[in-house]
């Protein structure tokens, strides 16, 4: 804590500054933090500045705890020249200004304004003193320290023997007077504000001209670019946009990969052809000072094997407590009932909520093919009631993905036929006797056009129709009933696999084993392991009728499960 009075004798109030960790520079773009304790009395001051202070290193363990194993290249000296020595003055300039921009929208209190305007007065003063007397002035060797700091924290470090050293801190003086003038006609009450050329442009305006004239036009891509472009620029602190260097961008992929922990495949396919097709504009218009994009060569980075192995995460198994939790929570207690964070949103309110897991618990069904199923995916087929896996609905692991299988008899006890039934009617869909064509001999699956989603609330702007419901899912797992790292929403299909394993057992001791393929054949997984051992036969030489297969799927049982109120209770709730 370093505890002082500003010189000058202007004001009298003590004045806290804190310093900066070093790791921690380039994240703040400045080297400390100074208030006012807004008294003269000592003893006073050194409390409320232990508790500025207090509050700083507070921030600053937060900031380290998430900057652990993150690692930037270190900043190369360079050699001045008229060319940097105006960049880095440009930068200066703007980034004083609008540093007091932000300090004038947070003050609202009368003495805040008198000390604000007397530290201005008290700079400008001392940088006159710098002019007249160069290095004689008392603050000379401070403000050299402060400008080479500015320099590095913007990726510059300047070797104090440079040859152009002496015009680089007169440029400084120079800027540093400008913004402090501009500041003092401020306070007298005038429009006074960088002259065109001085003041940017920032990367917030760079994005907003980028909007209007390159953005993608698919309205998915272009919000996802936006997103990411602003993830840049709030790491970048808003820089001016000839200030941003090829090492912003580096750090920038770094954090991503390593602090937030996204996936290389994401890094690679979707954050830096963003922030390429940003820069590429930039270049382009021709009005944002560069001649060459900051992201032109630059690769992401990528885990070694050591890494990519300790980030790849656990898949758990759900066991019976867990589903009992899962049945018994807030997530069932009723359709119109508030859960999770996003209480009114609409995924949340409908009947996805209720149904899909409870799908993927007793079908063993992926999350999207829960979620895209239409209404002519479900219905009688082969004599029993029965789904659809199909590529015409939507995405599928592969092609032994596409199947027709029987509904599970809990399902059908829990409401699910009557489920289906009402959506047909709401949606005005041909029931299902005059949509599906009994398999066989010369016979085929006909797919009618209308189809309407068996779920509509999760058909949104979104590709995968389970992305939202996942998310939400997933995030009530961990926040509301504080499950461990590793369940998610696939956990139900390690569940349902598990159960298959011991039902499959028990039958064959108790002489009635399943056919050859079954388990594959429902649970929609290749079978090309059994082609290799079985011969052809073991596929069944093409599709299996879910009338086949609905008495091994409800052999399957859930020891210790209580399954949640009927759908009908749950959608008057």
């Amino acid at each position: 804590m370093n505890l002082f009075v500003p010189p000058g004798g202007k004001t009298k109030n003590w004045y806290v500054r804190v310093y900066v960790p070093a790791e921690l520079l380039d994240f703040y773009k400045k080297s400390d933090f100074k208030q006012s304790t807004r008294t003269t009395d000592r003893v006073l001051a050194e409390a409320r500045a232990a508790a500025f202070v207090l509050e700083k290193s507070r921030e600053f363990l937060s900031k380290r705890e998430l900057l652990k194993g993150y690692t930037t290249e270190q900043t190369q000296t360079v050699v001045l020249d008229a060319s940097l020595i105006q960049k880095i003055a440009h930068i200066r300039l703007a980034s004083l200004v609008r540093f007091d921009d932000e300090e004038r929208s947070l003050i609202d209190e009368p003495e805040q304004w008198d000390e604000h305007d007397e530290l201005i007065e008290l700079s400008l003063d001392d940088l006159k003193k710098l002019i007249a007397r160069r290095k004689s002035a008392p603050g000379y060797e401070r403000f050299v320290e402060t400008v080479i700091e500015f320099a590095h924290m913007m990726g510059y470090d300047i070797d104090k023997q440079d040859p152009m050293l002496a015009e680089f801190i007169d440029a400084m003086v120079k800027v540093e007077k400008r913004a402090y003038e501009l500041m003092q006609r401020r306070s007298q009450g005038e429009f006074a504000d960088l002259a065109e050329g001085e003041s940017g442009p920032w990367l917030g305006e760079l994005l907003l001209g980028w909007e209007k004239e390159h953005a993608p036009t698919d309205p998915k891509t272009r919000s996802s670019y936006t997103s990411r472009i602003k993830n840049f620029i709030e790491f970048t602190n808003d820089k001016l946009v000839v200030a941003v260097e090829k090492k912003d961008v580096w750090d920038w992929l770094n954090k991503l990969l390593r602090v937030d922990k996204l996936a290389e495949k994401t890094i690679t396919d979707g954050y830096l052809p963003a922030l390429r097709s940003l820069f590429d504009y930039a270049v382009l218009s021709g009005k944002f000072g560069i001649k060459q994009s900051p992201a032109l060569g630059i690769q992401a980075p990528k885990l070694d094997k050591v890494e990519a192995a300790a980030r790849k995460k656990p898949r758990e198994t759900f066991n019976s407590i867990y589903i009992r939790e899962i049945f018994a929570s807030v997530w069932y207690s009723g359709r119109n009932q508030p859960v999770g964070k996003l209480r009114t949103e609409t995924v949340l309110a409908g009947n996805a909520r209720y149904w899909v897991p409870l799908i993927a618990c007793c079908q063993g069904l992926r999350a999207e093919e829960v979620c895209q199923l239409t209404l002519v995916d479900v219905g009688m087929q082969s004599g029993v009631f029965s789904i659809h896996i199909t590529v015409e609905s939507g995405r599928v692991k592969n092609e032994d993905s596409q199947r027709w299988v029987p509904v599970h008899k809990v399902l059908l006890d829990l409401g699910f036929a009557e489920y289906v039934e009402s959506q047909r009617k709401k949606q005005q869909v041909p029931e299902a006797a005059d949509m599906f064509v009994e398999l066989g001999p010369g016979k085929r699956y006909v797919r009618p056009k209308k189809a309407g989603a068996l779920f509509p609330e999760l058909h949104t702007k979104f590709e995968r129709k389970s992305n939202t419901l996942l998310q939400r899912f997933n995030d009530f797992l961990r926040e509301d009933l504080a499950f461990e790292s590793g369940y998610t929403f696939h956990s139900f299909r390690h569940y349902w696999e598990d159960a298959v394993r011991k039902t499959v057992a028990s039958d064959s001791r108790s002489g009635h084993p399943w056919p050859k393929g079954m388990v594959e054949r429902i649970s929609g997984r290749s079978q090309a392991h059994l082609e290799k051992v079985e011969g052809s036969s073991a596929a069944y030489g093409g599709e299996l009728p879910p009338s086949l297969m609905k008495p091994y799927l409800d052999q399957i049982s859930f020891a210790n499960v209580v399954w949640p109120k009927p759908w009908a209770e749950f959608e008057r709730s």
